[in-house]
């Protein structure tokens, strides 16, 4: 054998009969491609041909090796318990309790330099310069742990591969699997029996992100397989559709490629960015945006009087509110406890021993507070009223009774301003009352006997009813009577 074949480099994961089977034809492969070269050629051609058959030999023997075969003889895997790492095959079972997965390849680890302690056909414990994954330890400096890890120390993975296709576990050891694949969603890696890390589903590029020790967590996907983005919202990453991005509400697609999809600021259901100004629209009610009509902003809290966006304010203690016409003070349609007070084009919310002077808090027939203008007929009041008192359970859409008029007289039911007293009435500091014997109905006086009569319209009907079958009988009794009597 040439001296230069024997001198080519070989690296043994174990020493397993395989393995060396494997080798001898990798060492006879290397002597053939070193010794069939042309005569013609010259000693430089030959050395390069050598080199390339090396080269092509190598990395045959990689993908034979990497090759996972169930069954139960020895270097074998458990049925069922091959795992994809790249492109290849690996075990993560071994078939023997003996044997453990090094570098991915069933072995028995006699020198411990990767997988210090074996049980049941896994791996246990790794060696300080390897890491676990999923039940066999790994070099960071081979395939296929290159994919997976860049550095290791103390028998975990420290630094994922720069593919970033792994995340490193928080919190691993060396008795830990210490990288989880980007896009497993389901199993991940359970440190200590309670926390849980797990990828994101069709996530290729991840990162730890935002992962701690204290708690386990999702990974903060980067890249996502052929077809799908990144969303991003308040509860991490997901893999989905272009299409499917609620660009409608809350949410924009960030250009580039792929493109991303991210949420607008908190309350914001359009916008260009993820900046608190870029907003396009706001939530429905309980914000507005803080902008003109066409031009984006910010996204204003009805109940925010203080910071709101430069002359576009809320209103303190406001729940529901309309964006102004122009910056300034929002318009509230309703407090969040206190009572809406309207006057003129302002509104403000109170307290019901604010709410005085022309106004009375009551509740309209919606349940909402309000604290009402006695005069403001078109929220509640009387017009020309100033002063009223609350109807107890309003069913229109007046709710007061008014007391007092700024012009003209109270009608006798309290329900307008009126310029003269109705018939059947009288004037009583400001007031039309009704005259002896009649009663207020709407904004007339009407004969207390009428009403009487009009009410007990179907009692006299009944009691005429019963007074002639009296008189009937009475009458018929006595015919008996003295026709008997004249017979006798």
């Amino acid at each position: 054998m040439p001296s230069s074949a024997a001198q080519l480099p070989m690296h043994h994961n174990s020493n397993s009969v395989k393995d060396d089977a494997l080798v001898r034809r990798f060492t006879l492969a290397v002597v053939y491609a070193g010794t069939m070269q042309p005569a013609r050629q010259g000693r430089r051609a030959a050395g390069a041909a050598s080199l390339s058959m090396f080269l092509k030999t190598a990395l045959t023997l990689t993908a034979v090796l990497a090759a996972c075969q169930e069954g139960a003889a020895t270097t074998n895997c458990k049925a069922g318990r091959c795992i994809t790492i790249g492109s290849d095959s690996y075990c993560s079972d071994c078939a023997l309790d003996a044997e453990a997965p090094i570098n991915g390849a069933c072995a028995v680890p006699s020198n411990q330099d990767v997988c210090v302690r074996v049980a049941g056909g896994r791996c246990v414990e790794c060696a300080t310069a390897a890491f676990m994954y999923m039940g066999g330890c790994y070099q960071p400096s081979t395939a296929p742990g290159n994919v997976m890890c860049k550095a290791a120390t103390e028998g975990k993975c420290d630094t994922p591969a720069d593919g970033k296709t792994y995340f490193v576990v928080p919190g691993a050891t060396k008795t830990d699997q210490s990288v989880a694949a980007c896009g497993d969603a389901t199993t991940g890696v359970t440190i200590g029996g309670t926390k849980k890390y797990v990828g994101v589903a069709d996530c290729t590029a991840c990162t730890a992100e935002g992962l701690t020790t204290s708690a386990g967590g999702t990974a903060k996907c980067t890249t996502c397989n052929s077809g799908k983005i990144v969303k991003t919202d308040e509860n991490g990453t997901t893999c989905i559709a272009e299409a499917d991005c609620p660009t409608t509400n809350g949410y924009f697609l960030e250009s580039g490629s792929p493109k991303n999809c991210k949420a607008c600021a908190a309350n914001c259901l359009t916008c260009t960015s993820a900046a608190e100004t870029a907003c396009q629209s706001c939530t429905a009610n309980t914000y507005f945006l803080g902008a003109e009509n066409g031009q984006a902003g910010k996204c204003v809290s009805c109940g925010d009087a203080v910071t709101g966006s430069g002359a576009w304010k809320g209103v303190a203690g406001c729940a529901k509110c309309t964006k102004p016409k122009t910056a300034g003070p929002a318009t509230c349609t309703e407090c969040a406890s206190n009572y809406l007070k309207i006057e003129s084009e302002t509104t403000s919310c109170v307290d019901a021993n604010a709410c005085t002077g022309g106004f009375v808090p009551t509740t309209d027939s919606s349940g909402k507070k309000v604290c009402v203008s006695c005069g403001d007929k078109t929220n509640g009041g009387i017009e020309n009223c100033s002063a009223c008192t609350p109807i107890e359970s309003p069913t229109t859409t007046v709710l007061v009774t008014c007391s007092a008029c700024s012009q003209g007289k109270v009608s006798p039911g309290g329900s307008s301003c009126m310029t003269a007293c109705p018939e059947n009435s009288s004037e009583q500091s400001g007031a039309c009352v009704c005259n002896s014997g009649f009663a207020p109905s709407g904004d007339k006086c009407t004969s207390s006997s009428a009403n009487r009569s009009a009410l007990s319209t179907g009692a006299i009907a009944g009691i005429s009813v019963a007074a002639v079958v009296v008189v009937g009988g009475l009458v018929g009794f006595l015919c008996w009577w003295f026709i008997c009597r004249g017979k006798a």
